[in-house]
């Protein structure tokens, strides 16, 4: 039960953040979805929001540990389909350098996506065949989403507002 728990949360840690890192600047996901060249400009907001919602809702699953076995489903189809359109991009990219902006501007989770995506799928195929699924009652599901919701997105937001804090003083020096 605690091995499900921990491997959810880090799970729905990544989802949040995938999601978290990009929805404050939809319009540079739209122009990475565009260097894919996979979509028609007039599909990439529609793309772009649909990626969006899938992270959040796949962060609600795997925060909530509900959903059993859709949730990795649906991670393992999104992370395939992710990894060989990375691949697609690098095999079009004629010598272009071909960057991967999954997680926005953390750098440190987008260096290597391949070999990320291969790892998380790892994890999830892991999960659904090695740790047995209980089923739980809706208070726990609803205390396992509280919990999870609450840590993940205020350890976000923390970062997020100390960041913007350290850029501020940073640019008070120069001025």
């Amino acid at each position: 039960m605690w091995l499900a728990f921990v491997t959810d949360s880090m799970l729905a840690a990544l989802f949040f953040a995938a999601f978290y890192s990009k929805v404050s600047k939809i319009n540079n996901f739209q122009l990475s979805i565009a260097s894919y060249r996979l979509l028609n400009e007039k599909y990439l907001a529609f793309a772009a929001i649909s990626v969006l919602t899938a992270e959040f809702l796949l962060f609600v699953a795997f925060a909530s540990g509900a959903v059993l076995y859709i949730k990795e489903i649906g991670a393992i189809v999104m992370l395939v389909a992710f990894t060989f359109s990375l691949i697609w991009k690098r095999s079009k990219a004629k010598g272009e350098a071909t960057t991967c902006t999954c997680f926005g501007s953390m750098n440190g989770l987008n260096r290597f996506p391949i070999i990320r995506n291969l790892i998380l799928l790892a994890l999830v195929t892991g999960k659904m065949i090695v740790i047995p699924f209980m089923d739980q009652s809706m208070t726990v599901t609803l205390m396992q989403l509280a919990l999870n919701a609450l840590f993940i997105c205020g350890l976000f937001i923390i970062a997020d507002v100390f960041g913007t804090i350290k850029q501020r003083q940073k640019w008070s020096l120069h001025l």
